[in-house]
């Protein structure tokens, strides 16, 4: 029986198009680097998914439209990109244990079904379980099929991850920290659907510059960001040729109080 529910323009042709997605990971990296390429690249809303292992979240958004207006938001929405034939889903709550594996298969068969080519998840590791502290912070993980060969050279491989004793029961890959990646890795293995996961090191804290990291990879390989955008970085920002999305406006909360000190 199938849960997801998904509604949408549904006259949108989406065929060849890649789906990028975030998983609910360490330190939040992955949907953080969805905020910054919906807002860059001017993604616009096409629909909202329900589920029911989706924690429900609803609230206003605010639009980066000129207009300054804001807007419903829910826990799973798809955003899109014409130019460059980017299907952009944000999560913005965890998704529950239980029925996880579902929601994950159906999104898979949707996007084969909508004629989408390949899934490309972003996400984050937990930064002590690297192997090697020396190793690249930024790698990769895929399923045969995924052409990944101009990627290899911006995000190595993924190395595996040594398992803590009396785990060694879960099937692969094995990613501390990292959310449902291995879950929608399996799902897309098992469909035989292509899937590449951008994956960064890093530990809870300010997360910018990780999700700035994703992004600028995703540039370097899938050349998502203009001229005009290359042409004008902020060195003096860590966010460099990208714009801060109106979302992170409120990203930490007010200041402490000044006369507390």
């Amino acid at each position: 029986m199938k849960y997801l529910t998904y509604v949408e323009d549904v006259s949108k042709d989406l065929s060849g198009y890649t789906l990028i997605s975030p998983s609910v990971s360490v330190g939040n990296v992955g949907q953080l680097a969805v905020d910054l390429l919906l807002h860059n690249l001017r993604c616009q809303r096409l629909g909202t998914f329900g589920h029911p292992s989706l924690q429900p979240v609803v609230g206003t958004l605010p639009d980066s439209d000129a207009d300054g207006q804001t807007h419903l938001m829910t826990a799973m929405e798809a955003y899109v990109c014409e130019e460059k034939k980017l299907l952009v889903i944000q999560i913005r709550a965890p998704i529950s244990p239980k029925g996880r594996l579902s929601l994950l298969a159906e999104l898979v068969q949707w996007a084969a079904e909508r004629g989408l080519k390949r899934v490309l998840q972003l996400a984050s590791c937990h930064a002590a379980a690297r192997p090697d502290p020396a190793a690249p912070r930024l790698c990769h993980v895929t399923v045969a099929g995924d052409d990944v060969d101009a990627l290899t050279a911006l995000a190595p491989p993924q190395p595996e991850i040594p398992r803590p004793e009396g785990d060694a029961h879960r099937p692969p890959p094995y990613l501390p920290g990292a959310g449902f990646v291995p879950d929608l890795y399996r799902a897309c293995e098992a469909a035989k659907f292509p899937y590449t996961c951008l994956l960064r090191h890093t530990y809870e804290g300010n997360n910018i510059p990780e999700a700035v990291d994703i992004c600028n990879c995703l540039d370097s390989w899938l050349g998502l960001l203009d001229e005009s955008q290359k042409s004008r970085p902020d060195p003096y920002s860590v966010l460099g040729r990208w714009r801060m999305p109106p979302t992170w406006s409120h990203l930490f909360g007010p200041a402490p109080d000044a006369s507390l000190y």
